[in-house]
C-alpha cells in the first residue's frame, strides 16, 4: 500500500528475523528499537549474515553515541530523547546545534 501511495515504509523491528521480514514484505527502511538498549554492535552483527540493509537506530540515540552507531552499519537515526533532554527552549536549541556539528563533523571525516 505504502510503494502504491509513494510513502516510505519504516516499520519497526526487533529481532533479525522480523528484520528480515520487514523487507521481504517490501519495508524500504527497518527501525531496529530500542537500538540503545543493544548496543551498536547489534546492527553490524544483524548484517553480517544478512548483507548491508537500510536500518534506522532508534532509542537511545545521542550526540555521544551518533557515530558508533552510523560507523556499525546503520543508514538512518531516529533521535528524540537524545535532542529533548531539556525542558526550555534554550536547552533544546543547544541540543540540537550540538547533534548538528556532530553530523557535520561526521560528514567531514568521510569526505
Amino acid at each position: 500500500l505504502c510503494r502504491e501511495r509513494g510513502v516510505v515504509s519504516v516499520p519497526g523491528a526487533f529481532s533479525p528475523s522480523e528484520i528480515r521480514q520487514s523487507f521481504l514484505d517490501g519495508a524500504d527502511i527497518v527501525k531496529i528499537f530500542p537500538a540503545g538498549r543493544l548496543g551498536s554492535r547489534y546492527v553490524s552483527d544483524i548484517q553480517a549474515p544478512l548483507g548491508k540493509m537500510p536500518l534506522m537506530v532508534v532509542g537511545g540515540i545521542g550526540t555521544s553515541n551518533v557515530q558508533e552507531y552510523f560507523a556499525a552499519g546503520a543508514s538512518f537515526a531516529g533521535i528524540g530523547s537524545g535532542i529533548f533532554l531539556n525542558e526550555n527552549e534554550e536547552g533544546i536549541r543547544g541540543s540540537i546545534a550540538a547533534m548538528e556539528e556532530k553530523m557535520k563533523s561526521m560528514e567531514e571525516k568521510e569526505s
